[in-house]
C-alpha cells in the first residue's frame, strides 16, 4: 500500500485523473510556498493577519 502514497505514483495518479491536466499546468501547484497576494487575499487582509500573527 505505500507504493501507492509514493510521489511517482500519486503524480500519476493526478495526471491521468480528470482534472489531472488543469491542476499540473496551474502555476500555484508549482510551488511549495505562496504569499497571501497570490491566493488571492488583499492588502488589508495580509495586514489584519499580521497582526494576530
Amino acid at each position: 500500500m505505500a507504493e501507492a502514497f509514493a510521489p511517482q505514483a500519486l503524480q500519476e495518479r493526478i495526471t491521468l485523473s480528470e482534472l489531472g491536466k488543469q491542476w499540473i499546468n496551474d502555476p500555484l501547484m508549482n510551488q511549495d510556498v505562496w504569499s497571501l497576494l497570490e491566493l488571492g487575499y488583499s492588502q488589508e487582509e495580509c495586514r489584519i493577519n499580521a497582526r494576530f500573527q
